[in-house]
């Protein structure tokens, strides 16, 4: 009887130590090859359309409550407001390639370089940028936090 009472105790220890291990949530999983060509392709469609002057496809990657931290102006908060700065901006031909993707499943943080010049070439800005993207509910990715470009010359 005593043997028993004594494999019953380990057993029921035994069951709660599985349980209670197994029942971490899975670690997020990594960017996908998909994801990165997606960052790869956003991003070079929005510093082409931005150079023909057309910035609905740059700001189209902002979420709703975007917060954009560019140098020597104001924290933007908003798309509406970042659409409204960046259409102030006189004509430029910008180009912001990407150095660095790293990130999760749902997070993702681009790093990466800019170069502004005017339509004709003459140097007007250049500098680094950093962006914090996360995936949306509905699958989408969107720009969280923009880091570091000079959005108003």
């Amino acid at each position: 009887m005593k043997k028993h009472r004594i494999f019953t105790i380990i057993s029921c220890l035994l069951v709660n130590v599985i349980l209670f291990t197994s029942c971490e949530p899975p670690a997020p999983s990594g960017l996908t090859d998909q994801d990165k060509e997606y960052f790869q392709k956003v991003t070079t469609n929005a510093y082409e359309s931005a150079s023909k002057g057309d910035w609905e496809p740059y700001v189209n990657r902002y979420s709703a409550d975007v917060i954009v931290m560019a140098p020597n102006v104001e924290t933007i908060n908003g798309r509406d407001a970042a659409l409204d700065l960046v259409n102030s901006n006189p004509p430029m031909h910008i180009e912001f390639p990407i150095v660095e993707i790293f990130g999760r499943s749902d997070h993702a943080n681009i790093r990466g370089t800019y170069v502004i010049t005017d339509p004709d070439g003459n140097f007007m800005d250049k500098g680094k940028y950093l962006s914090v993207w996360q995936k949306s509910t509905d699958g989408n990715w969107q720009l969280k936090v923009g880091l570091g470009m000079n959005c108003q010359l």
